[in-house]
């Protein structure tokens, strides 16, 4: 979202291999999905690995 409450599309920030690590603080569902828009991966279609590692 721009400063001008529009949607923008572009290229990520991050790299191959980038990894985040989340901590719920309750119960929750988590939808996940990877785009491989033009515009969201550098001008190429290809697929996008994720994976998701649950931890309690």
């Amino acid at each position: 979202m721009t400063i001008t409450s529009e949607i923008a599309v572009q290229p990520p920030l991050s790299t191959a291999g980038a990894r985040m690590v989340l901590r719920a603080e309750i119960a929750l569902v988590v939808g996940v999905t990877a785009c491989s828009a033009e515009e969201s991966n550098n001008g190429t279609f290809k697929p996008i690995d994720i994976e998701v590692i649950a931890q309690r």
